[in-house]
């Protein structure tokens, strides 16, 4: 930009001098996906807006003049939610720097130029410094955090991202940045009400693809018997409820003393106030911690056996396959108790 300022120009791509090109500043290994997201932002707000509103689409900002616009229901808005404004709008000017968007007119409009275009294309990759911080937006688990996350409903929701985004010709982020995808898979929805409490999602993307990904997320916990409509600290402490609700310490540890007399799992679930797939999870950790290995008085003694052949026929660890062969007579719940039990059997 200075030798640019006095008429001159540099061939090369490195100087040897600065701290970039140095080595001396790290740069981010995502440059390019950060890029495109950007850049396709520019793109959807039709090159009309600065480097200041770009930015609050980005992270997907409640303004009023946003949602006036209606740009909170474009593909792209909170697409980088995960960071905060500062952080964005540093790379939309690092873009300008490097010639993969510019200013124009009296407002200082962005615009993508010819080599943005090959970014958006995946031809040339931009170098993005790391950011100094992230700040978190919103919720108090970080975004780009696996706490709580199903890494197996994860996996599942990427690959059907994938081919929604090959159907539709579009990026993979365009259809949900991975920061959604974990938020899903940490709070698993079960309804559209709930879906839009994840991050990075907004009216425009659940009507798009709510019902597609709300199937795959209860078919999923279906299978493996986890629990559905999980609360973050953020959602609990805005809710309020009429009863309060023991902690969730003191409610395991509740499940277990009753779960040792033999209360069945409904009685159970009454008295410790929690869902049922909650229920169900304490009693198999109650399970593997006294190592149990027949599941009466919850599951049957028959109901065992048949379940216990069908493992140790197909030599599997997976709840589904005993599901398909047992034509489905018996639910998953009850698989999953049985193969609890199988496990401290060998």
């Amino acid at each position: 930009m200075i030798l640019n300022y006095f008429g001159q120009s540099l061939a090369d791509e490195n100087c040897g001098a600065c701290d970039v090109c140095a080595g001396d500043l790290d740069t981010r290994d995502d440059s390019l996906v950060i890029a495109q997201k950007i850049l396709s932002c520019v793109k959807r707000l039709g090159e009309n807006y600065g480097a200041e509103y770009t930015s609050l689409v980005l992270i997907g900002s409640q303004e009023k003049r946003i949602l006036e616009n209606r740009h909170d229901q474009l593909s792209t808005y909170g697409i980088l939610s995960e960071f905060s404004k500062t952080n964005v709008r540093d790379w939309i000017e690092q873009l300008t720097a490097q010639d993969y968007a510019q200013k124009t007119g009296e407002y200082n409009v962005l615009q993508v130029t010819d080599r943005g275009w090959r970014v958006l294309q995946g031809k040339e990759t931009p170098r993005l410094l790391q950011t100094s911080q992230t700040p978190i937006k919103k919720t108090v688990t970080p975004k780009g955090s696996w706490e709580g996350v199903d890494r197996g409903l994860f996996e599942e929701l990427r690959a059907l991202r994938r081919e929604t985004a090959n159907e539709k010709n579009v990026a993979a982020f365009i259809v949900f940045s991975d920061a959604a995808l974990r938020d899903m898979a940490r709070k698993r929805p079960s309804t559209e009400e709930e879906f839009l409490n994840v991050s990075g999602v907004g009216e425009a993307k659940c009507r798009a693809y709510g019902s597609l990904f709300l199937t795959a997320i209860e078919k999923y916990c279906l299978e493996h018997s986890i629990e559905m409509d999980v609360k973050s600290i953020a959602d609990e402490i805005q809710k309020t409820r009429p009863v309060k609700k023991k902690p969730q310490i003191q409610a395991r540890q509740t499940a277990f003393e009753f779960f040792a007399k033999g209360t069945a799992i409904e009685e159970v679930q009454k008295i410790i106030d929690r869902a049922g797939s909650t229920t169900l999870q304490y009693l198999v950790e109650f399970i593997n911690r006294e190592n149990i290995d027949e599941p009466e008085p919850w599951v049957d003694r028959e109901t065992f056996q048949r379940v216990a052949a069908i493992v140790r026929e197909q030599d599997t660890d997976r709840m589904k396959p005993v599901f398909e062969a047992l034509n489905g007579t018996v639910p998953y719940d009850q698989i999953r108790i049985c193969m609890a039990c199988l496990k401290n059997q060998e």
